[in-house]
């Protein structure tokens, strides 16, 4: 038995193609995937890379510099460290981290940890003002926090650093986030379309 449908000229059923895009979209996403490992891989080979750009910057990198332990000393002392800390956690906050120490090189005329509460405040507002995401602020903080307590940074007062405008920007930046909206329920035309899609592809 067939059901006869109304369909409304103003409402654009999904073709074959839109289908087939969101199809390679959806794959393209998921190549991006990465295991666990390549992610702590990854995470550790930035961090050596911005505690190398100034030994003088950690305690943990000065005190891998005098071990005679010979090459691979700061690799070794950086997995140490992070011993049972989370994949994702590491990951998130050195991301974070890397963006900070990559804008402060070109930006501020720093070694790239050589952070100040001026240098974190302007970086912030700078974030702010392009748009970026509401919560990627905290995330830098929360990174900072990290760094300082693993690494631990000289020459850092934490609590002059993060200071009430420091933590004020990153704030405002989350309360400016939009609410998310539910997507509308699919009207019978575009549920027809879809279902023709995907006994197509």
């Amino acid at each position: 038995e067939f059901r006869r449908v109304l369909f409304r000229s103003d409402e654009p059923v999904p073709t074959q193609t839109q289908c087939l895009g969101h199809t390679l979209k959806r794959a393209k996403l998921a190549s991006c995937v990465v295991s666990p490992d390549e992610m702590r891989l990854r995470s550790l080979s930035l961090i050596k890379i911005m505690l190398e750009a100034d030994k003088t910057s950690t305690k943990l990198a000065q005190a891998a510099d005098g071990d005679m332990s010979g090459p691979g000393a700061l690799s070794k002392s950086i997995r140490d460290v992070l011993t049972g800390k989370s994949t994702a956690t590491i990951y998130k906050r050195t991301q974070s981290m890397f963006a900070l120490f990559t804008w402060i090189r070109p930006h501020d005329g720093g070694t790239g940890l050589d952070l100040t509460e001026r240098r974190l405040y302007t970086y912030l507002c700078s974030m702010r003002d392009s748009g970026r995401g509401a919560t990627s602020g905290e995330a830098v903080l929360q990174a900072v926090r990290f760094f300082h307590s693993m690494f631990e940074f000289n020459m850092f007062d934490i609590a002059a650093c993060l200071s009430p405008r420091v933590i004020g920007v990153a704030k405002d930046m989350f309360l400016h986030k939009r609410l998310l909206q539910q997507a509308r329920a699919l009207f019978a035309p575009e549920k027809i379309g879809r279902a023709s899609c995907r006994e197509r592809v």
